[in-house]
């Protein structure tokens, strides 16, 4: 299965817009990009604290107290109304009696703690979040005004939070709901180790999805690859295929980074990380490196660690204007499919070939590099040639002119 790349500049939709995240897909206003993190010092997402504490809320061991002497049954039906405990969401719905129904039955679950005695009890109210909640509420807030939606989102949040579903937004404007940390004494109590791991991705993978620089803050993204590499070593269990694209997706966004330097730079400066191709943008390609170098440091356990290790002291690097650039190419392939299931395999086998680039070539046929690393200098892609070649004694170096951030190949395309 394709993963939905947003990495290439021949992405619009994640250019215009944004990610299921972080590879999502939406139509967006001619308004500005959001202000660079890089330049403020910080990310904007929305984050609020819910106005229901998980603290304050019971788990289902201690419900009993919660019917302030009533019996459970009876306090269960009398004292929970969506309109009392989610007023905006309450309001949002209220006019759709059906929808309303659905989100009060299914809020009352959360809040009440009710019926809630084995994993598959969690099983089926997390799957209704999923197919039920999540894709019958979303419509109702790409309804609302976009100005309406930014001055109320904390709020809504904050509600939305109580029943564990979270904003996905882009430049202040709503893209999705997704899945946010809730009954969490219940699941420690009643889920097994992979469906416990597999909700904990769930929400990393949501988190991932936040904020107006999806790839500002990568903690997430590691989350997602070390919750993944748990559930794939318990094997078999039925969230593995589950989890696939979107582990898959992480581990591209983590690894597929660049450095991006001013022309005019001395070479002690550095550069800027980019994620994706030969972007050289910072909406939305801008990245961070910090939590790279945090996972080859902390996470010697991982099957990864030592590549991003080698990924961390050596990244691929290009000027803010290219013209041309040198790519070390291992192997071609005929779709961005193919390229990125290579990148995947050869991250999984120990080894840093990180980017899948499309490349124009001699002959006018579009066929998609697998790259170790491009570098405009010519001596330092030399000196990666030659590292390279012991392991992959067939890779080439393929120079490449740059137009609107495509490649081009120049010269003949003999491999």
């Amino acid at each position: 299965m394709r993963i939905p790349s947003l990495l290439t500049a021949s992405s619009p939709v994640f250019v215009g817009c944004l990610l299921g995240l972080l590879f999502l897909g939406i139509a967006c206003d001619d308004g500005p990009p959001p202000s660079d993190p890089a330049q403020e010092g910080k990310e904007t997402t929305v984050r609020s604290d819910s106005s229901l504490k998980s603290s304050e809320v019971p788990d289902s061991t201690t419900r009993r107290q919660t019917s302030r002497g009533l019996d459970p049954t009876t306090a269960r039906m009398s004292t929970f109304s969506l309109k009392d405990y989610m007023p905006k969401l309450y309001g949002l719905v209220e006019a759709d009696a059906a929808m309303t129904s659905e989100l009060e039955t299914y809020a009352q679950k959360i809040i009440i703690r009710e019926a809630l005695e084995s994993e598959d009890d969690l099983i089926q109210l997390f799957e209704e979040r999923e197919t039920g909640i999540i894709p019958h509420l979303i419509p109702f807030f790409e309804n609302m005004d976009n100005e309406q939606f930014y001055q109320e989102m904390n709020v809504f949040e904050a509600e939305l939070n109580q029943i564990g579903l979270t904003f996905q937004t882009a430049e202040g404007m709503f893209i999705g709901l997704g899945a946010a940390s809730v009954l969490e004494s219940d699941i420690e109590r009643l889920a097994s180790e992979p469906y416990r791991l597999y909700l904990a991705f769930q929400n990393a993978n949501a988190e991932a999805s936040q904020g107006e620089y999806p790839f500002a803050d990568m903690k997430p993204f590691q989350e997602m690859i070390v919750l993944g590499e748990q559930i794939n070593a318990l094997a078999p269990n039925p969230y593995i295929d589950k989890i696939k694209m979107d582990y898959e997706m992480a581990l591209l966004s983590f690894t597929d980074v660049h450095l991006v330097r001013d022309a005019s730079a001395r070479e002690e400066e550095g550069g800027t990380p980019m994620v994706g191709g030969v972007h050289t943008e910072h909406y939305p390609f801008l990245t961070e490196t910090e939590t790279l170098t945090t996972f080859s440091e902390t996470k010697s356990q991982s099957a990864y660690g030592e590549v991003m290790r080698k990924l961390a002291e050596n990244m691929s690097e290009i000027s803010n204007k290219p013209e041309n650039v040198y790519v070390i190419v291992t192997e071609w392939a005929d779709d961005i499919e193919m390229a990125q299931s290579r990148v995947v395999s050869h991250l999984a086998d120990g080894k840093d070939i990180p980017h899948y680039l499309r490349i124009r070539r001699g002959d006018g046929t579009d066929k998609y590099a697998v790259a170790y690393r491009f570098y405009e200098d010519d001596t330092k892609a030399e000196a990666a040639l030659e590292k390279i070649l012991p392991t992959f004694p067939n890779a080439k170096l393929v120079f490449c002119s740059v137009r609107n951030q495509e490649l081009y190949q120049l010269g003949p395309s003999a491999d």
